[in-house]
This record gives structure tokens, sequence and C-alpha cells, in this order.
């Protein structure tokens, strides 16, 4: 009998946990590009993949953290700071529309009901 553990599974059961981990893959791989130079592209592929763009609606558990990532990969080539850029900031601006949709929802259900005459 086979008690093998899929990544797959544990992705399903605990998606606020592998997502963390995806952040602190992302994390790390910055530090270790800032302190010992840059490497193959591909990492840099890799850490892009985990910035969360696939499930946005998390974001805001991460938020401070990744907005610290723009700072942290400024310097780092090969796209990367720009695929943070982009991803970050696009992560940014649909909840900025969200929260301002929210808003507009909230005051429309205070107005008055209409008075017919």
């Amino acid at each position: 009998m086979s008690t093998r553990i899929r990544w797959s599974d544990i992705e399903r059961q605990d998606i606020v946990g592998t997502l963390e981990l995806m952040v602190v893959y992302v994390e790390s791989g910055t530090c270790s590009s800032n302190a010992y130079g840059h490497t193959r592209e591909s990492l840099y592929s890799s850490l892009a993949a985990g910035l969360l763009a696939e499930h946005p609606d998390f974001y805001p558990l991460f938020q401070h953290r990744l907005r610290a990532l723009l700072r942290q990969s400024a310097d780092i080539g090969w796209g990367y700071s720009e695929a943070v850029n982009e991803i970050v900031g696009q992560m940014d601006a649909d909840m900025e529309a969200e929260m301002e949709e929210a808003e507009a929802d909230d005051h429309s259900s205070l107005s008055p009901p209409a008075v017919e005459s």
C-alpha cells in the first residue's frame, strides 16, 4: 500500500498554506539573487510564476510582502523586476477597483428610495 503524498492533493486541501510556500519561495529567490548575483533566466521565470497571478483573490493576505518585493527586485535583470512590477501592479489596481466598486455599492444602498409622483 502506497502512502505517497501528491502536491496537487495538498494544494487543494490548503490553498493559503500553498500560497504561503509560493511567496516564501519568491522572497527567498529574490533575496538570494540580490546577495549572490544573477543566475539563469529560468529561475526568474519560476519566481515570477509564484507571484499569485493565478490567485488574485488571496492578494490582500500577502500584499505587504509582495509590495516589498517591488523594492527588492528593482536591480534584478532578465525581465524579473518588470514582471514583479506588472503582476503586483495589476493586483493592486484590481483590488483598488474592487474597493471602489464596493464603496459605490455601499453609497447607493444608503440613498433614499425614489419617490413616485
